[in-house]
C-alpha cells in the first residue's frame, strides 16, 4: 500500500468513526466532547482527504495540527476516537 493510500485510509477511518459520535444526543455520551467540536473535526478531516485526493497538499510547515493539540490538551485519554484522529492527522502531516 502506498503512503498516499495509507493516509487516505486513516482519514477515512477517522471520518467513519466520528460520524456516529456526532449523531449521539448528549455530550455526556461523547466523553464530554461537544458536537460542534466533532463537526469541526469532521470538516477538517474532509479537507485533508480532499487535499490528498487532489494532490494539493500544502507544504509540510503549512499543514495544520490543530486537532492534535486540542485532543492531547483537553480530551479524555480513554476516548478511542482521539487516537484515530491523531493517527490520521499525523500521517497527513508526514506526507
Amino acid at each position: 500500500m502506498s503512503k498516499i493510500d495509507r493516509v487516505k485510509q486513516y482519514i477515512n477511518e477517522a471520518i467513519n468513526e466520528i460520524e456516529p459520535e456526532i449523531r449521539k444526543d448528549s455530550d455526556k455520551d461523547r466523553y464530554g466532547i461537544s458536537k460542534q467540536i466533532l463537526l469541526d473535526f469532521k470538516q477538517n478531516l474532509e479537507i485533508m482527504l480532499q487535499e490528498v485526493e487532489s494532490n494539493t497538499i500544502p507544504h509540510r510547515d503549512a499543514r495544520s495540527q490543530k486537532m492534535g493539540y486540542l485532543i492531547v490538551d483537553s480530551w479524555p485519554y480513554n476516548y478511542p476516537l482521539g487516537e484515530t484522529i491523531l493517527k490520521a492527522e499525523q500521517e497527513y502531516k508526514e506526507l
